[in-house]
């Protein structure tokens, strides 16, 4: 529009009050400290909410972990997996029946710990270890018998 040439054209004329014999450059400051390059991350950092490392943090992500892995247990501590019983409450047409035992819903719980299919597996690797670990029934159990291993 025409107003906004007009204003154009006066604010590039418009003579700032700066010493000549001063540089005038950009500083960035990120936080409280002044950056002498431009980093994103640096931005990043600044700009995003930051909560308190999770103490659950160092069973999932760690050196050496599995990236896959790492990030479908990340999933599953937020009890945000895509199972049977969550995808029939969004609307999708599915039995929330667990596949492997045809009895109870498929749930976070039931399929990594409660089912019969699941229960087994676990036995399993438990007898394997020395010296062989208890039996855990929960999510809480199971990420401090990981912790402690």
């Amino acid at each position: 529009s025409q107003k906004e040439v007009e204003l154009h054209t006066y604010l590039t004329t418009v003579n700032l009050p700066l010493s000549m014999n001063v540089n005038d450059e950009y500083e960035w400051i990120a936080g409280d400290s002044p950056l002498r390059v431009f980093r994103s991350a640096t931005t990043w950092e600044v700009l995003r909410p930051r909560e308190d490392v999770k103490d659950w943090a160092d069973v999932i992500w760690f050196k050496g972990c599995i990236p896959k892995h790492a990030f479908t247990m990340w999933v599953a501590n937020y009890d945000r997996l895509p199972t049977r019983s969550r995808l029939a409450a969004w609307g999708i047409p599915i039995s929330p029946l667990c596949p492997l035992c045809s009895v109870f819903d498929e749930t976070r719980d039931h399929l990594m710990l409660s089912c019969d299919f699941s229960r087994e597996v676990w036995r399993e690797v438990l007898h394997r270890c020395q010296p062989p670990a208890a039996m855990f029934t929960t999510w809480a159990e199971l990420l401090s018998w990981i912790r402690s291993a």
